[in-house]
């Protein structure tokens, strides 16, 4: 399974207390070292789902987010869009991995989900994109704050039909747009 590219919504974890009714109740939220909104790294997994409640919730393979190993994600979601996902530590309760699939939260540069590379690329000048063969993703690493911003590419084949196989051309990074980021 493979998160798809479209807009999604984040903002109830604003608003810890209950889940809002309708999107425009959804606000930014600032993803930071170790964080996304009150989500932190190494609380427990029951705290993080109260946070959470309210939410749609399925558990999927931490696969689909480059996780390696057998071990599962917990996607919530909000009328069936996806707007975060938790990885526990290997048979623990506990977070390790926060999966930031709204286009509502930003790092405290502006960048989330949805942002363009050429955006990224500028706002961490440092940062450069590399090929993850194993999850065939294109990536790059924030070492300073732990985030991996991820870009699952979408082929065009000449005729401009989509076309998964990496054997179509390959995107043009001014067409590249952060798909997920990782933070641990």
């Amino acid at each position: 399974m493979k998160v798809k590219n479209t807009p999604l919504l984040i903002g109830l974890l604003l608003t810890l207390t209950s889940c809002p009714k309708n999107e425009s109740a959804f606000t930014h939220i600032t993803i930071e070292k170790g964080k996304v909104g009150p989500i932190t790294i190494g609380m427990s997994m029951k705290e993080a789902s109260d946070l959470l409640s309210g939410l749609e919730v399925e558990e999927i393979d931490a696969f689909s987010f480059g996780f390696d190993g057998g071990g599962s994600a917990l996607l919530y979601s909000y009328k069936n869009k996806p707007l975060v996902a938790l990885i526990p530590f290997n048979e623990t309760d506990r977070v390790h991995t926060i999966i930031v699939l709204s286009d509502k939260a930003k790092t405290e540069k502006g960048i989330g989900p949805g942002s363009e590379a050429t955006s990224l690329l500028k706002a961490y000048t440092k940062s450069a994109l590399h090929y993850n063969e194993l999850n065939d993703w294109q990536e790059t690493y924030d070492e300073v704050n732990q985030f991996a911003f991820v870009f699952i590419p979408h082929y065009v084949t000449p005729d401009g039909s989509s076309n998964e196989s990496a054997e179509s051309s390959a995107p043009d990074i001014k067409d590249l747009k952060v798909d997920f980021i990782i933070v641990q």
